[in-house]
């Protein structure tokens, strides 16, 4: 049942996108030209993603014939849930200061040592890794306009 509901969730969500992004075709482009990728598109194919995948859960059969777990997160799941969004908003008050680079690769530094057993080697390594990773993509490749802090990067 609770596939279900998740599913009403990403259908709910997909319509929302899609409409935010055709509101943004109408406004912004002229005459609707759609011979440009720009953010109306990356909302339109990501709502049309989400719509998908909730149609497929919404509409699917059952994953199996009983149904799952009916007991609450044990504590060690809440805490972890109370830290990461704790991490989520110092990530997000913090990255007007120290940038989105610096920023990412401290809050997943601290998330993967958290949430894995990972060393601090390798849960540093990994981090690096990706903010490297959402630095080029992002700030290069795209030119996504991401706080860059005090420091510049």
């Amino acid at each position: 049942m609770l596939y279900r509901i998740q599913g009403a969730m990403y259908l709910l969500l997909g319509g929302a996108s899609l409409a935010e992004g055709w509101h943004i075709t109408r406004t912004a482009r002229e005459g609707a030209n759609f011979d440009a990728i720009g953010p109306d598109r990356y909302l339109m194919a990501l709502g049309i993603a989400l719509l998908a995948l909730g149609l497929w859960l919404a509409l699917g059969p059952p994953q199996s014939t009983e149904e799952g777990p009916t007991s609450y997160l044990p504590a060690d799941a809440h805490t972890n849930l109370l830290m990461c969004l704790g991490l989520l908003a110092a990530f997000t008050l913090a990255m007007p200061y120290i940038g989105f680079t610096i920023g990412s690769f401290i809050f997943l530094a601290i998330l993967f040592r958290r949430l894995s057993d990972w060393s601090w080697l390798r849960s540093v390594s990994a981090a690096a890794v990706a903010s490297a990773m959402f630095y080029i993509g992002l700030i290069r490749l795209a030119d996504v306009p991401l706080p860059s802090g005090m420091v510049g990067l």
